[in-house]
């Protein structure tokens, strides 16, 4: 049945609407039952010139069954992983991956309906993190954050440096040195009243 709900709306409806309201929805399925199998089912179609009855008995042999495993509806995109830091971005965040996997092109999967954000690297699953909204810090797996540490630390990857754990070097501050101007330099004191009066005739002006 091509279009079904244009179908349905301005035809099957319509009818209903022509008949009276349905009492109850088993008296709605039974109309809807009829009118498919009357008006639809048993109808000539104009394209194949047979009804769709009698074209589904003819086609019977041909189809197959449907496969056993549902369709995959997740979300899947790739993504490559930071070559500085294992983080991937997803939805406006980021989630840790281990180290190992640095610069690698990674498989992204989210399950529609569910908020869990699973991350696969050589078709193996790699990360498993709850998904957090759009904006959010950073989400990390403390195993993924202990490894990515280690290998700074060892020194395995050149471009990994601890930064966020090391405390601080506090530099001495520079020694105050007396400004010498000279032995014969003088310096005039400030006339505080005249300076008063010259501000005062400024503002007058």
């Amino acid at each position: 049945m091509e279009r079904p709900f244009r179908d349905v709306k301005e035809r099957f409806l319509v009818e209903c609407d022509a008949l009276g309201p349905p009492a109850s929805i088993d008296e709605l399925n039974a109309r809807a039952t009829q009118w498919v199998a009357s008006r639809v089912h048993g109808r000539v179609h104009r394209s194949t010139g047979v009804a769709p009855a009698e074209r589904l008995e003819t086609e019977k042999r041909f189809l197959a069954g449907l496969p056993r495993s549902r369709f995959d509806t997740a979300y899947v995109e790739p993504r490559r992983v930071h070559v500085a830091i294992p983080l991937i971005e997803w939805r406006g965040v980021r989630y840790s991956v281990p180290a190992e996997a640095l610069g690698q092109r990674v498989e992204c999967r989210q399950r529609l309906g569910e908020h869990v954000l699973e991350v696969r690297w050589a078709g193996q699953l790699v990360a498993r993190h709850p998904v957090a909204a759009s904006g959010a810090d950073d989400v990390w797996d403390q195993n993924h954050r202990d490894s990515a540490v280690a290998a700074a630390l060892a020194g395995r990857r050149g471009h990994l440096r601890v930064v966020g754990d090391t405390p601080p070097v506090e530099m001495p501050a520079p020694a105050a040195k007396p400004l010498d101007v000279g032995a014969e330099f003088a310096v005039a004191p400030i006339d505080l009243a005249a300076r008063y009066t010259l501000d005062a005739e400024e503002e007058a002006r």
